[in-house]
């Protein structure tokens, strides 16, 4: 893994700052993911329920304000993770179109043309793919559960304490399920 990593290193190098920022917004992605149903929560329980109408103008502007905060920092997430996995793809394209310029007359002999196109082409292809939406999103998600494990907690401890303890049943009979399907159906 890291001989991969310092192969791809020279092309993602320019654009780091642009992937570091994507990984520090994740947190604040999670917050407030988290941060507006603790809003609905509120307003049902403090006010609705409670007939007290007081304050329940200022949490649906506040709802309103994370619904538009995360729309907008996820906007930017997007756009600096696919910006920068754009311009590592196209720095990797041009690497990989210069050494096919390069080689020999005997090597395009030996090989198959469709066999060198359709590498350089799905190759890079699947990379981009990873760098554009499978690596950093895992940190995403990740993130996204912890907020979410951490917002279960705060609301009702033992209520989380049960469900985490139901979690790895229904974890090995979806597991179960996989595997009998992909064996049905294949």
């Amino acid at each position: 893994l890291m001989k991969r990593v310092r192969l791809l290193w020279p092309f993602v190098a320019p654009d780091t700052t642009k992937f570091a920022l994507a990984v520090a917004v994740i947190p604040v992605i999670a917050g407030i993911g988290v941060l507006q149903p603790m809003l609905v929560k509120a307003a049902l329980d403090d006010h609705i329920v409670a007939g007290k109408p007081d304050g329940l103008v200022l949490l649906a502007f506040g709802y309103l304000a994370a619904v538009l905060g995360a729309f907008a920092v996820e906007t930017g997430y997007t756009l600096l993770l696919a910006t920068a996995a754009e311009n590592t793809i196209l720095r990797l394209r041009q690497a990989i179109f210069r050494h096919v310029l390069h080689l020999s007359q005997s090597f395009f002999e030996k090989q198959p043309t469709g066999q060198i196109l359709t590498r350089a082409t799905s190759d890079i292809d699947a990379l981009s793919e990873a760098l554009s939406a499978g690596s950093i999103s895992i940190l995403l998600d990740a993130a996204n559960m912890t907020a979410i494990l951490g917002a279960m907690f705060f609301l009702d401890a033992p209520l989380a304490g049960l469900l985490l303890l139901l979690a790895p049943p229904i974890v090995g009979v979806i597991d179960f399920m996989r595997r009998r399907m992909r064996r049905w159906f294949s």
